[in-house]
């Protein structure tokens, strides 16, 4: 079996242009992301997917962290689920794992646990960013994976907002596809709303100041959400 993981990055975001090469702890934002990605279990390649303008500054700026294990993959697509199909375009790929370049805190167990699901449960689709799941992940540790099978039934077929979303022409339908939504566990339950993505600089300087609280190559999502709690209780001291 094959499994690829796809890291989805651009320069060009409304918000916070350029905000997947801004530094966060010595780093890029997008390094970051690849070193978490080449920690799941099972990936044997890993696609940098960018559009074709974001090329040469993006390759420049990760020189150090782009190895024989990444393969970059430009796009010009007409929306988001095009350019995605078009890098999963590999030779017998049977599992495709989705990231994005603006979630430098993902852990990468939740790719483990979602890849093993996936396999095990005979699912076409597990992931952590369906919002009709309740016990929702924190924005940030966002991770989806599924079948080349049913991701190809979703190029063909999806239309309109399903484009742009990219995968949820398939879990918003789950009369058609065995879909699986991971859940946060309990003890976490008073971190689902917290804010991890990075969209702003507000966004940005959060995730600066949780990063520089995690122990060098801790990946977990207990030790970031230790570190969002620890400086949440210091600031609301603060306040008082």
């Amino acid at each position: 079996m094959k499994i690829i993981a796809i890291i989805q990055a651009r320069l060009g975001s409304s918000r916070l242009p350029g905000k997947v090469l801004m530094d966060i702890c010595g780093k890029p934002m997008l390094a970051h992301v690849i070193e978490r990605a080449r920690a799941i279990r099972g990936v044997d390649v890993i696609i940098l997917t960018t559009p074709w303008e974001d090329r040469d500054p993006i390759l420049e700026a990760l020189r150090h962290w782009l190895a024989d294990s990444i393969i970059w993959h430009p796009h010009h697509p007409p929306d988001v689920l095009s350019g995605m199909h078009t890098a999963v375009n590999v030779p017998r790929v049977d599992v495709v794992l989705r990231l994005t370049g603006d979630c430098p805190l993902f852990d990468p167990a939740l790719g483990d646990l979602a890849l093993t699901i996936l396999m095990d449960g005979h699912y076409d689709y597990v992931g952590t960013t369906r919002p009709d799941i309740t016990a929702q992940y924190p924005d940030g540790f966002d991770v989806e994976v599924v079948t080349r099978e049913a991701f190809e039934y979703a190029d063909q077929m999806a239309l309109g907002e399903d484009r742009q979303h990219v995968l949820s022409f398939l879990w918003s339908r789950p009369e058609r596809f065995r879909v699986y939504g991971l859940r946060l566990e309990s003890q976490w339950d008073w971190a689902r709303s917290l804010k991890l993505s990075v969209d702003t600089a507000d966004d940005l300087a959060s995730v600066r100041r949780i990063m520089a609280r995690i122990p060098p190559n801790d990946y977990s999502m207990a030790a970031t959400l230790q570190a969002a709690q620890e400086i949440a209780h210091e600031d609301s001291n603060y306040d008082v």
